[in-house]
C-alpha cells in the first residue's frame, strides 16, 4: 500500500463536499495525473473517481438513514452536482432510488420496533 494513497483517501473522506479533481488528488499526492490514477487504482483496486462516488454514495445513504433532510439537501452535503445522476448511481449502488431506500429503511425501523413491543 503507497502511504500517499491511504492518506488522500482519508482526506477525500473527510472532505467530500470539496470539488475533488484528479489534478488536486495527484498535486496532493505528488505525482503526475497520469501516475497517481495508475497508483491509486494499484493500491485501491477503483479509479479515483470511483472511490470518490462510492464514498458519496455510502455518505448519502447514511445520511438518508439518520436525517429528514431533503434528497437535494444530502446531495450537497456530499459533494454532488447533479440529482439525476445521483438518482441513477445511488439505484445502480443499492437498488433503490433514495427516496425508497429511505421509505423501505423507516418501515424496517417500524416493523422492528413493533416486534420488539409485541415481544418485551
Amino acid at each position: 500500500m503507497d502511504f500517499r494513497i491511504i492518506q488522500l483517501e482519508q482526506e477525500i473522506a473527510q472532505n467530500l463536499k470539496f470539488n475533488w479533481n484528479i489534478e488536486k488528488m495527484a498535486e496532493i499526492a505528488e505525482v503526475s495525473p497520469t501516475h497517481f490514477i495508475k497508483l491509486f487504482k494499484e493500491t485501491t483496486s477503483e479509479t479515483p473517481i470511483q472511490f470518490l462516488r462510492r464514498l458519496r454514495l455510502e455518505k448519502a445513504k447514511n445520511l438518508l438513514e439518520v436525517k429528514n433532510s431533503r434528497i437535494s439537501e444530502i446531495i450537497h452535503e456530499v459533494g454532488i452536482k447533479d440529482q439525476s445522476h445521483f438518482v441513477r448511481d445511488f439505484k445502480k449502488a443499492f437498488g433503490e432510488t433514495p427516496t425508497e431506500y429511505r421509505q423501505s429503511h423507516w418501515d424496517r425501523i417500524r416493523e422492528e420496533k413493533a416486534k420488539a413491543q409485541k415481544n418485551g
